[in-house]
């Protein structure tokens, strides 16, 4: 998801635009103090903070640590792929319309 935006933390953002499937924030990262604020963080960001990226969030508690997994999911590999095809389609009309030329014209 190389277009991908995080604004809120510079590390997910990195990570949604590189190769990782799955990353977790650990408390240090984001000040989270207890389990509902992990619940409310991961919450939050599944529902706002998915711009040119797709992934879910599961909070956790582990040895009292609170941890927001992120995973990406396929979603938005699947939303572009779908428009690929639709693009590919409409300039087969295209190609077919204009007798093989789609250079356009100087008019």
């Amino acid at each position: 998801m190389p277009d991908a935006t995080f604004p809120e933390n510079t590390e997910v953002q990195t990570f949604l635009r590189g190769a990782g499937m799955a990353m977790k924030v650990k408390k240090g990262l984001r000040k989270l103090k207890s389990f509902q604020d992990v619940t409310n963080c991961a919450a939050k960001w599944t529902r706002e903070s998915q711009v040119n990226a797709s992934f879910e969030t599961v909070p956790s508690c582990t040895n009292a640590d609170v941890v927001v997994t992120i995973t990406k999911t396929r979603k938005w590999f699947d939303e572009r792929q779908r428009k690929l095809e639709l693009y590919k389609e409409e300039l087969k009309q295209l190609k077919e319309q204009c007798g093989g030329d789609t250079r356009g014209s100087d008019n």
